[in-house]
């Protein structure tokens, strides 16, 4: 009887990085830059399931962001279906200086195969 292949989902250690699609164009268009990007596959020990991305926004230009912005992320499954989202807003413009580093989970209760990290105008 033949193998079943090794099913990839949840990964052991969790990390899901390599998942994780930035768009250059929102980034740029909204003077912000993310770095330091991380993203984990989790699960609580009430066994519910979770997307956790954490990073670092900096300004593409100067100290400040100069506008209301927050990070959103889109969760995919194997069909390129969107399964979940999920937003943070990052500090008013006024308070934003040099960098902010953010944190947010998403309920991921079916596989993931990409998350899409942009900004959005708040």
């Amino acid at each position: 009887m033949p193998k079943k292949p090794k099913k990839n989902w949840p990964p052991e250690d969790g990390d899901i990085t390599g998942l994780i699609e930035r768009l250059d164009a929102l980034e740029e268009r909204n003077n912000i830059r993310f770095e330091a990007l991380f993203a984990k596959f989790f699960v609580t020990t009430e066994g519910h399931h979770y997307v956790r991305l954490c990073g670092e926004a900096h300004p593409r230009e100067g100290l400040e962001i100069g506008q209301h912005l927050k990070v959103a992320i889109t969760l995919y499954d194997p069909k390129g279906r969107v399964v979940n989202t999920g937003l943070c807003y990052l500090s008013a413009p006024e308070k934003f200086y040099g960098f902010e580093a953010f944190q947010l989970d998403v309920n991921a209760t079916v596989e993931v195969v990409k998350i899409r990290v942009y900004p959005q105008r708040a």
